[in-house]
């Protein structure tokens, strides 16, 4: 997830993803089907995975949405099971649903534990939570069944000066 945004550096990274080979032609706007190097850009956990790259089986095909959310930092995606730590004392926030407009980023929570009042964008989401301004969203693949590859974040990070994190989302397989 990109923490700061511009349309320029959305071109950009369109242009980065596609001369890397993670996307190739779009579907529709701002959704591409899987490039030449999609496989190898991705780190697969487990088993073999069994995805379909071709959206000859209607919409179940694995692809990439680029999604930008110009102005406040928000929550870009998060599991159900998602229970940041406090960055201070590491201490479990299982409250943070409750906080009010837990949505936005720079929205601030307190743990119960330590007291300390964080950013919501700033708590350790263990990759199942993540707050910015753009992200790739790679469809049809489970949560916890991938990783990008370093070699994916280098391209983003080459691409927009600003290094790149990842989450898994639930409402994306």
């Amino acid at each position: 997830c990109l923490p700061d945004f511009t349309q320029l550096e959305s071109g950009a990274i369109i242009n980065a993803l596609k001369n890397g080979g993670l996307i190739s032609g779009a579907t529709h706007h701002d959704a591409y089907l899987t490039g030449d190097a999609f496989i190898e850009l991705l780190s697969f956990l487990g088993c073999a995975p069994n995805i379909c790259l071709t959206p000859a089986n209607g919409d179940n095909f694995c692809h990439v949405i680029i999604r930008s959310a110009p102005g406040n930092i928000l929550c870009l995606g998060h599991t159900a099971t998602a229970t940041p730590r406090c960055p201070h004392c590491k201490h479990k926030m299982i409250h943070w649903q409750q906080t009010e407009n837990w949505q936005l980023g720079e929205t601030v929570c307190t743990c119960s534990h330590c007291n300390t009042a964080t950013a919501m964008q700033n708590l350790n989401w263990k990759q199942e939570c993540a707050y910015g301004r753009m992200a790739v969203d790679i469809i049809n693949i489970h949560p916890f069944e991938a990783v990008p590859s370093e070699s994916l974040l280098t391209i983003l990070q080459t691409a927009t000066n600003v290094e790149w994190n990842y989450c898994y989302d639930e409402k994306k397989k």
